[in-house]
């Protein structure tokens, strides 16, 4: 192999190939580079041409190098590179959840919270109530996994509200449908893109809900002191609830 004047092909002509593909292979028909032309053509083999590079190689040969590229490339492109996430001012301290049925699993930022932040406060006939101790600043996003099972009826429809909590007295906000910082994804093919993305709002704002678990009021009004807020859902019985955080409410 050569390049440019003739020198050995090394990294400083292709920076983004790996070194081990410059080790000799005992191929029949050895592949011929240059840089600035095509040396020892082979008959019938097919031309690739891009600026000053053209490569003629066994066909075999070229499927080979083709492959590769494709697997650099898609490799490349789906790797996450984790970014400084710039964060506002602490907003709360712990969430404060009622859910019909539950909350499988919540996420901040994209990363899962561990199990062992979350309190189970109580548990009536399946739907829970749970506490989550998490450092919230403005400019996070969270992410709730609700399900409810629809096959249980009217006793225990559909239900999710969550309050930020400054302390045990105080809330920074709760689930409510007016900021336009609530959203839900139903569709499960986008929900990684919906956790991961922080402007990704997916199937659009969460919905109110207009029927829902009486009882579901009572408990959050007993845990958040002058709860304002809103049960939330989606379309489906297993949405995705997502939440933008927004400065305090008294910084508003």
């Amino acid at each position: 192999m050569h390049c440019g004047s003739g020198g050995n092909l090394h990294s400083k002509c292709f920076p983004w190939t790996p070194a081990f593909l410059f080790i000799p292979i005992p191929w029949k028909k050895q592949i011929r580079i240059r840089c600035d032309k095509v040396v020892q053509p082979m008959p019938n083999a097919p031309l690739l041409a891009r600026n000053d590079l053209a490569v003629r190689a066994h066909p075999m040969k070229l499927k080979f190098i083709a492959c590769f590229i494709l697997g650099f490339v898609t490799s490349a492109a789906h790797a996450q590179v984790d970014f400084p996430l710039e964060r506002g001012p602490i907003v709360a301290h712990h969430l404060q959840i009622v859910s019909s049925e539950f909350v499988v699993d919540v996420y901040q930022n994209g990363k899962l919270v561990p199990a062992k932040q979350h309190t189970l406060e109580k548990e009536i006939y399946g739907a829970q109530i749970e506490r989550v101790d998490l450092e919230i600043r403005e400019g996070d996003w969270l992410v709730f996994h609700v399900v409810n099972n629809d096959l249980r009826g009217d006793n225990f429809p559909r239900y999710f509200v969550v309050a930020g909590m400054v302390d045990d007295k105080r809330s920074a906000f709760v689930s409510e449908t007016q900021s336009g910082n609530w959203f839900v994804c139903d569709n499960v093919q986008n929900v990684p893109q919906f956790i991961t993305d922080r402007d990704y709002h997916g199937d659009g704002p969460a919905h109110r809900l207009t029927v829902h678990w009486s009882d579901g009021d009572k408990e959050i009004s007993q845990r958040v002191p002058g709860w304002s807020g809103d049960p939330i859902w989606g379309t489906s019985h297993e949405p995705w609830i997502k939440y933008i955080v927004a400065a305090p409410k008294d910084q508003s």
